[in-house]
């Protein structure tokens, strides 16, 4: 688990594995709590880490491109058929 404030990004895709605090204290005794178990923090963090990583954000935007060129592309005999 990581520590943060209730920073909107961070809520919204990393919520379930962040320890979110709104003072200086909790957020002290948070990051300590945290470091205590790093094994455990790992685990749970691992898949979102794989989510989040650079070459899975670049695949998905890959994949939107190539359909939208995809349906572009169909689209374009259609068009030209019609006129």
């Amino acid at each position: 688990m990581g520590v943060s404030t209730r920073v909107p990004d961070v809520v919204a895709d990393f919520g379930p594995v962040v320890d979110l605090q709104d003072d200086a204290a909790g957020f002290a005794a948070a990051c300590e709590h945290v470091l205590s178990g790093a094994d455990e923090r790992r685990a749970r963090v691992r898949p979102l880490l794989h989510l989040h990583h650079w070459n899975a954000i670049a695949a998905r935007m890959q994949a939107h491109m190539d359909a939208a060129l995809g349906q572009t592309a169909l689209a374009a005999p259609a068009a030209r058929a019609a006129s």
